[in-house]
C-alpha cells in the first residue's frame, strides 16, 4: 500500500478527497482533520496536478497516477500511466493504463500533433522570382527533394539557398 493512501482516497473517476484522521501537532496538541475533495490544478502538459501531504511533507503529483496506483495493477513495474484518449484531463480508470516512456511519447497521434504544433509556414522562392507556400519545412523538403537540413539552414540564415531554393517564413 503506497504511504498516500493511508490519508487520501482517490474514487475511480479521478476525485481525489482527504480521509478524516487525527493527529498530534509539533505543540502536543491533538488536531482533528475533517474529509473533503482536494483541488486540482493542471501542469504546464495540461494534466490534472494534486499536492498530498504525509509525513509533513508535500507529494506533488498527478492525479492519473493516484487513479493508477490504487485501481490498475501494475505486475512489470512500468513507470508511467498513459490516457488512452490522449485527454490529459481524463482521469477515468478505464482511460488510464501503465506503460514505459517511449511507449508513452510515441502513443496515439501525439508525435502528429507535436509536429504540427511546432511547424512553420514558409515560402520557397525559386531562381526566376516564383514563390511557392509550404506547411513546414518538412514538407517543403519532401516536395522539393532537399534536406530538411538545408532549409532550415536557410531559414536561420547559415545558408543562402539550397537547390535553387530560397527560403522565408510565411510570416514575414
Amino acid at each position: 500500500m503506497k504511504e498516500w493512501m493511508k490519508f487520501y482516497d482517490v474514487s475511480p473517476s479521478g476525485e481525489v478527497k482527504s480521509l478524516d484522521r487525527e493527529y498530534i501537532n509539533s505543540r502536543g496538541q491533538r488536531r482533528r482533520v475533517k474529509s473533503n475533495v482536494l483541488k486540482t490544478s493542471q501542469d504546464r502538459y495540461g494534466y490534472e496536478k494534486v499536492i498530498l501531504r504525509c509525513h509533513g511533507a508535500n507529494i506533488n503529483t498527478t492525479v492519473g497516477r493516484l487513479v493508477g496506483e490504487k485501481y490498475i495493477p501494475n505486475p512489470k513495474n512500468l513507470p508511467q500511466v498513459n490516457h488512452k484518449n490522449e485527454n490529459p484531463l481524463d482521469n477515468r480508470v478505464e482511460n488510464l493504463e501503465w506503460c514505459t516512456a517511449k511507449y508513452n511519447s510515441s502513443y496515439g497521434t501525439r508525435t502528429e500533433r507535436s509536429a504540427i504544433t511546432r511547424s512553420k509556414p514558409l515560402i520557397a522562392i525559386d531562381y526566376e522570382h516564383n514563390e511557392e507556400y509550404f506547411i513546414s519545412a518538412g514538407k517543403a523538403a519532401e516536395m522539393l527533394s532537399l534536406r530538411q537540413g538545408n532549409i532550415s539552414a536557410c531559414l536561420r540564415g547559415e545558408q543562402i539557398q539550397s537547390g535553387g531554393y530560397t527560403f522565408k517564413y510565411a510570416d514575414e
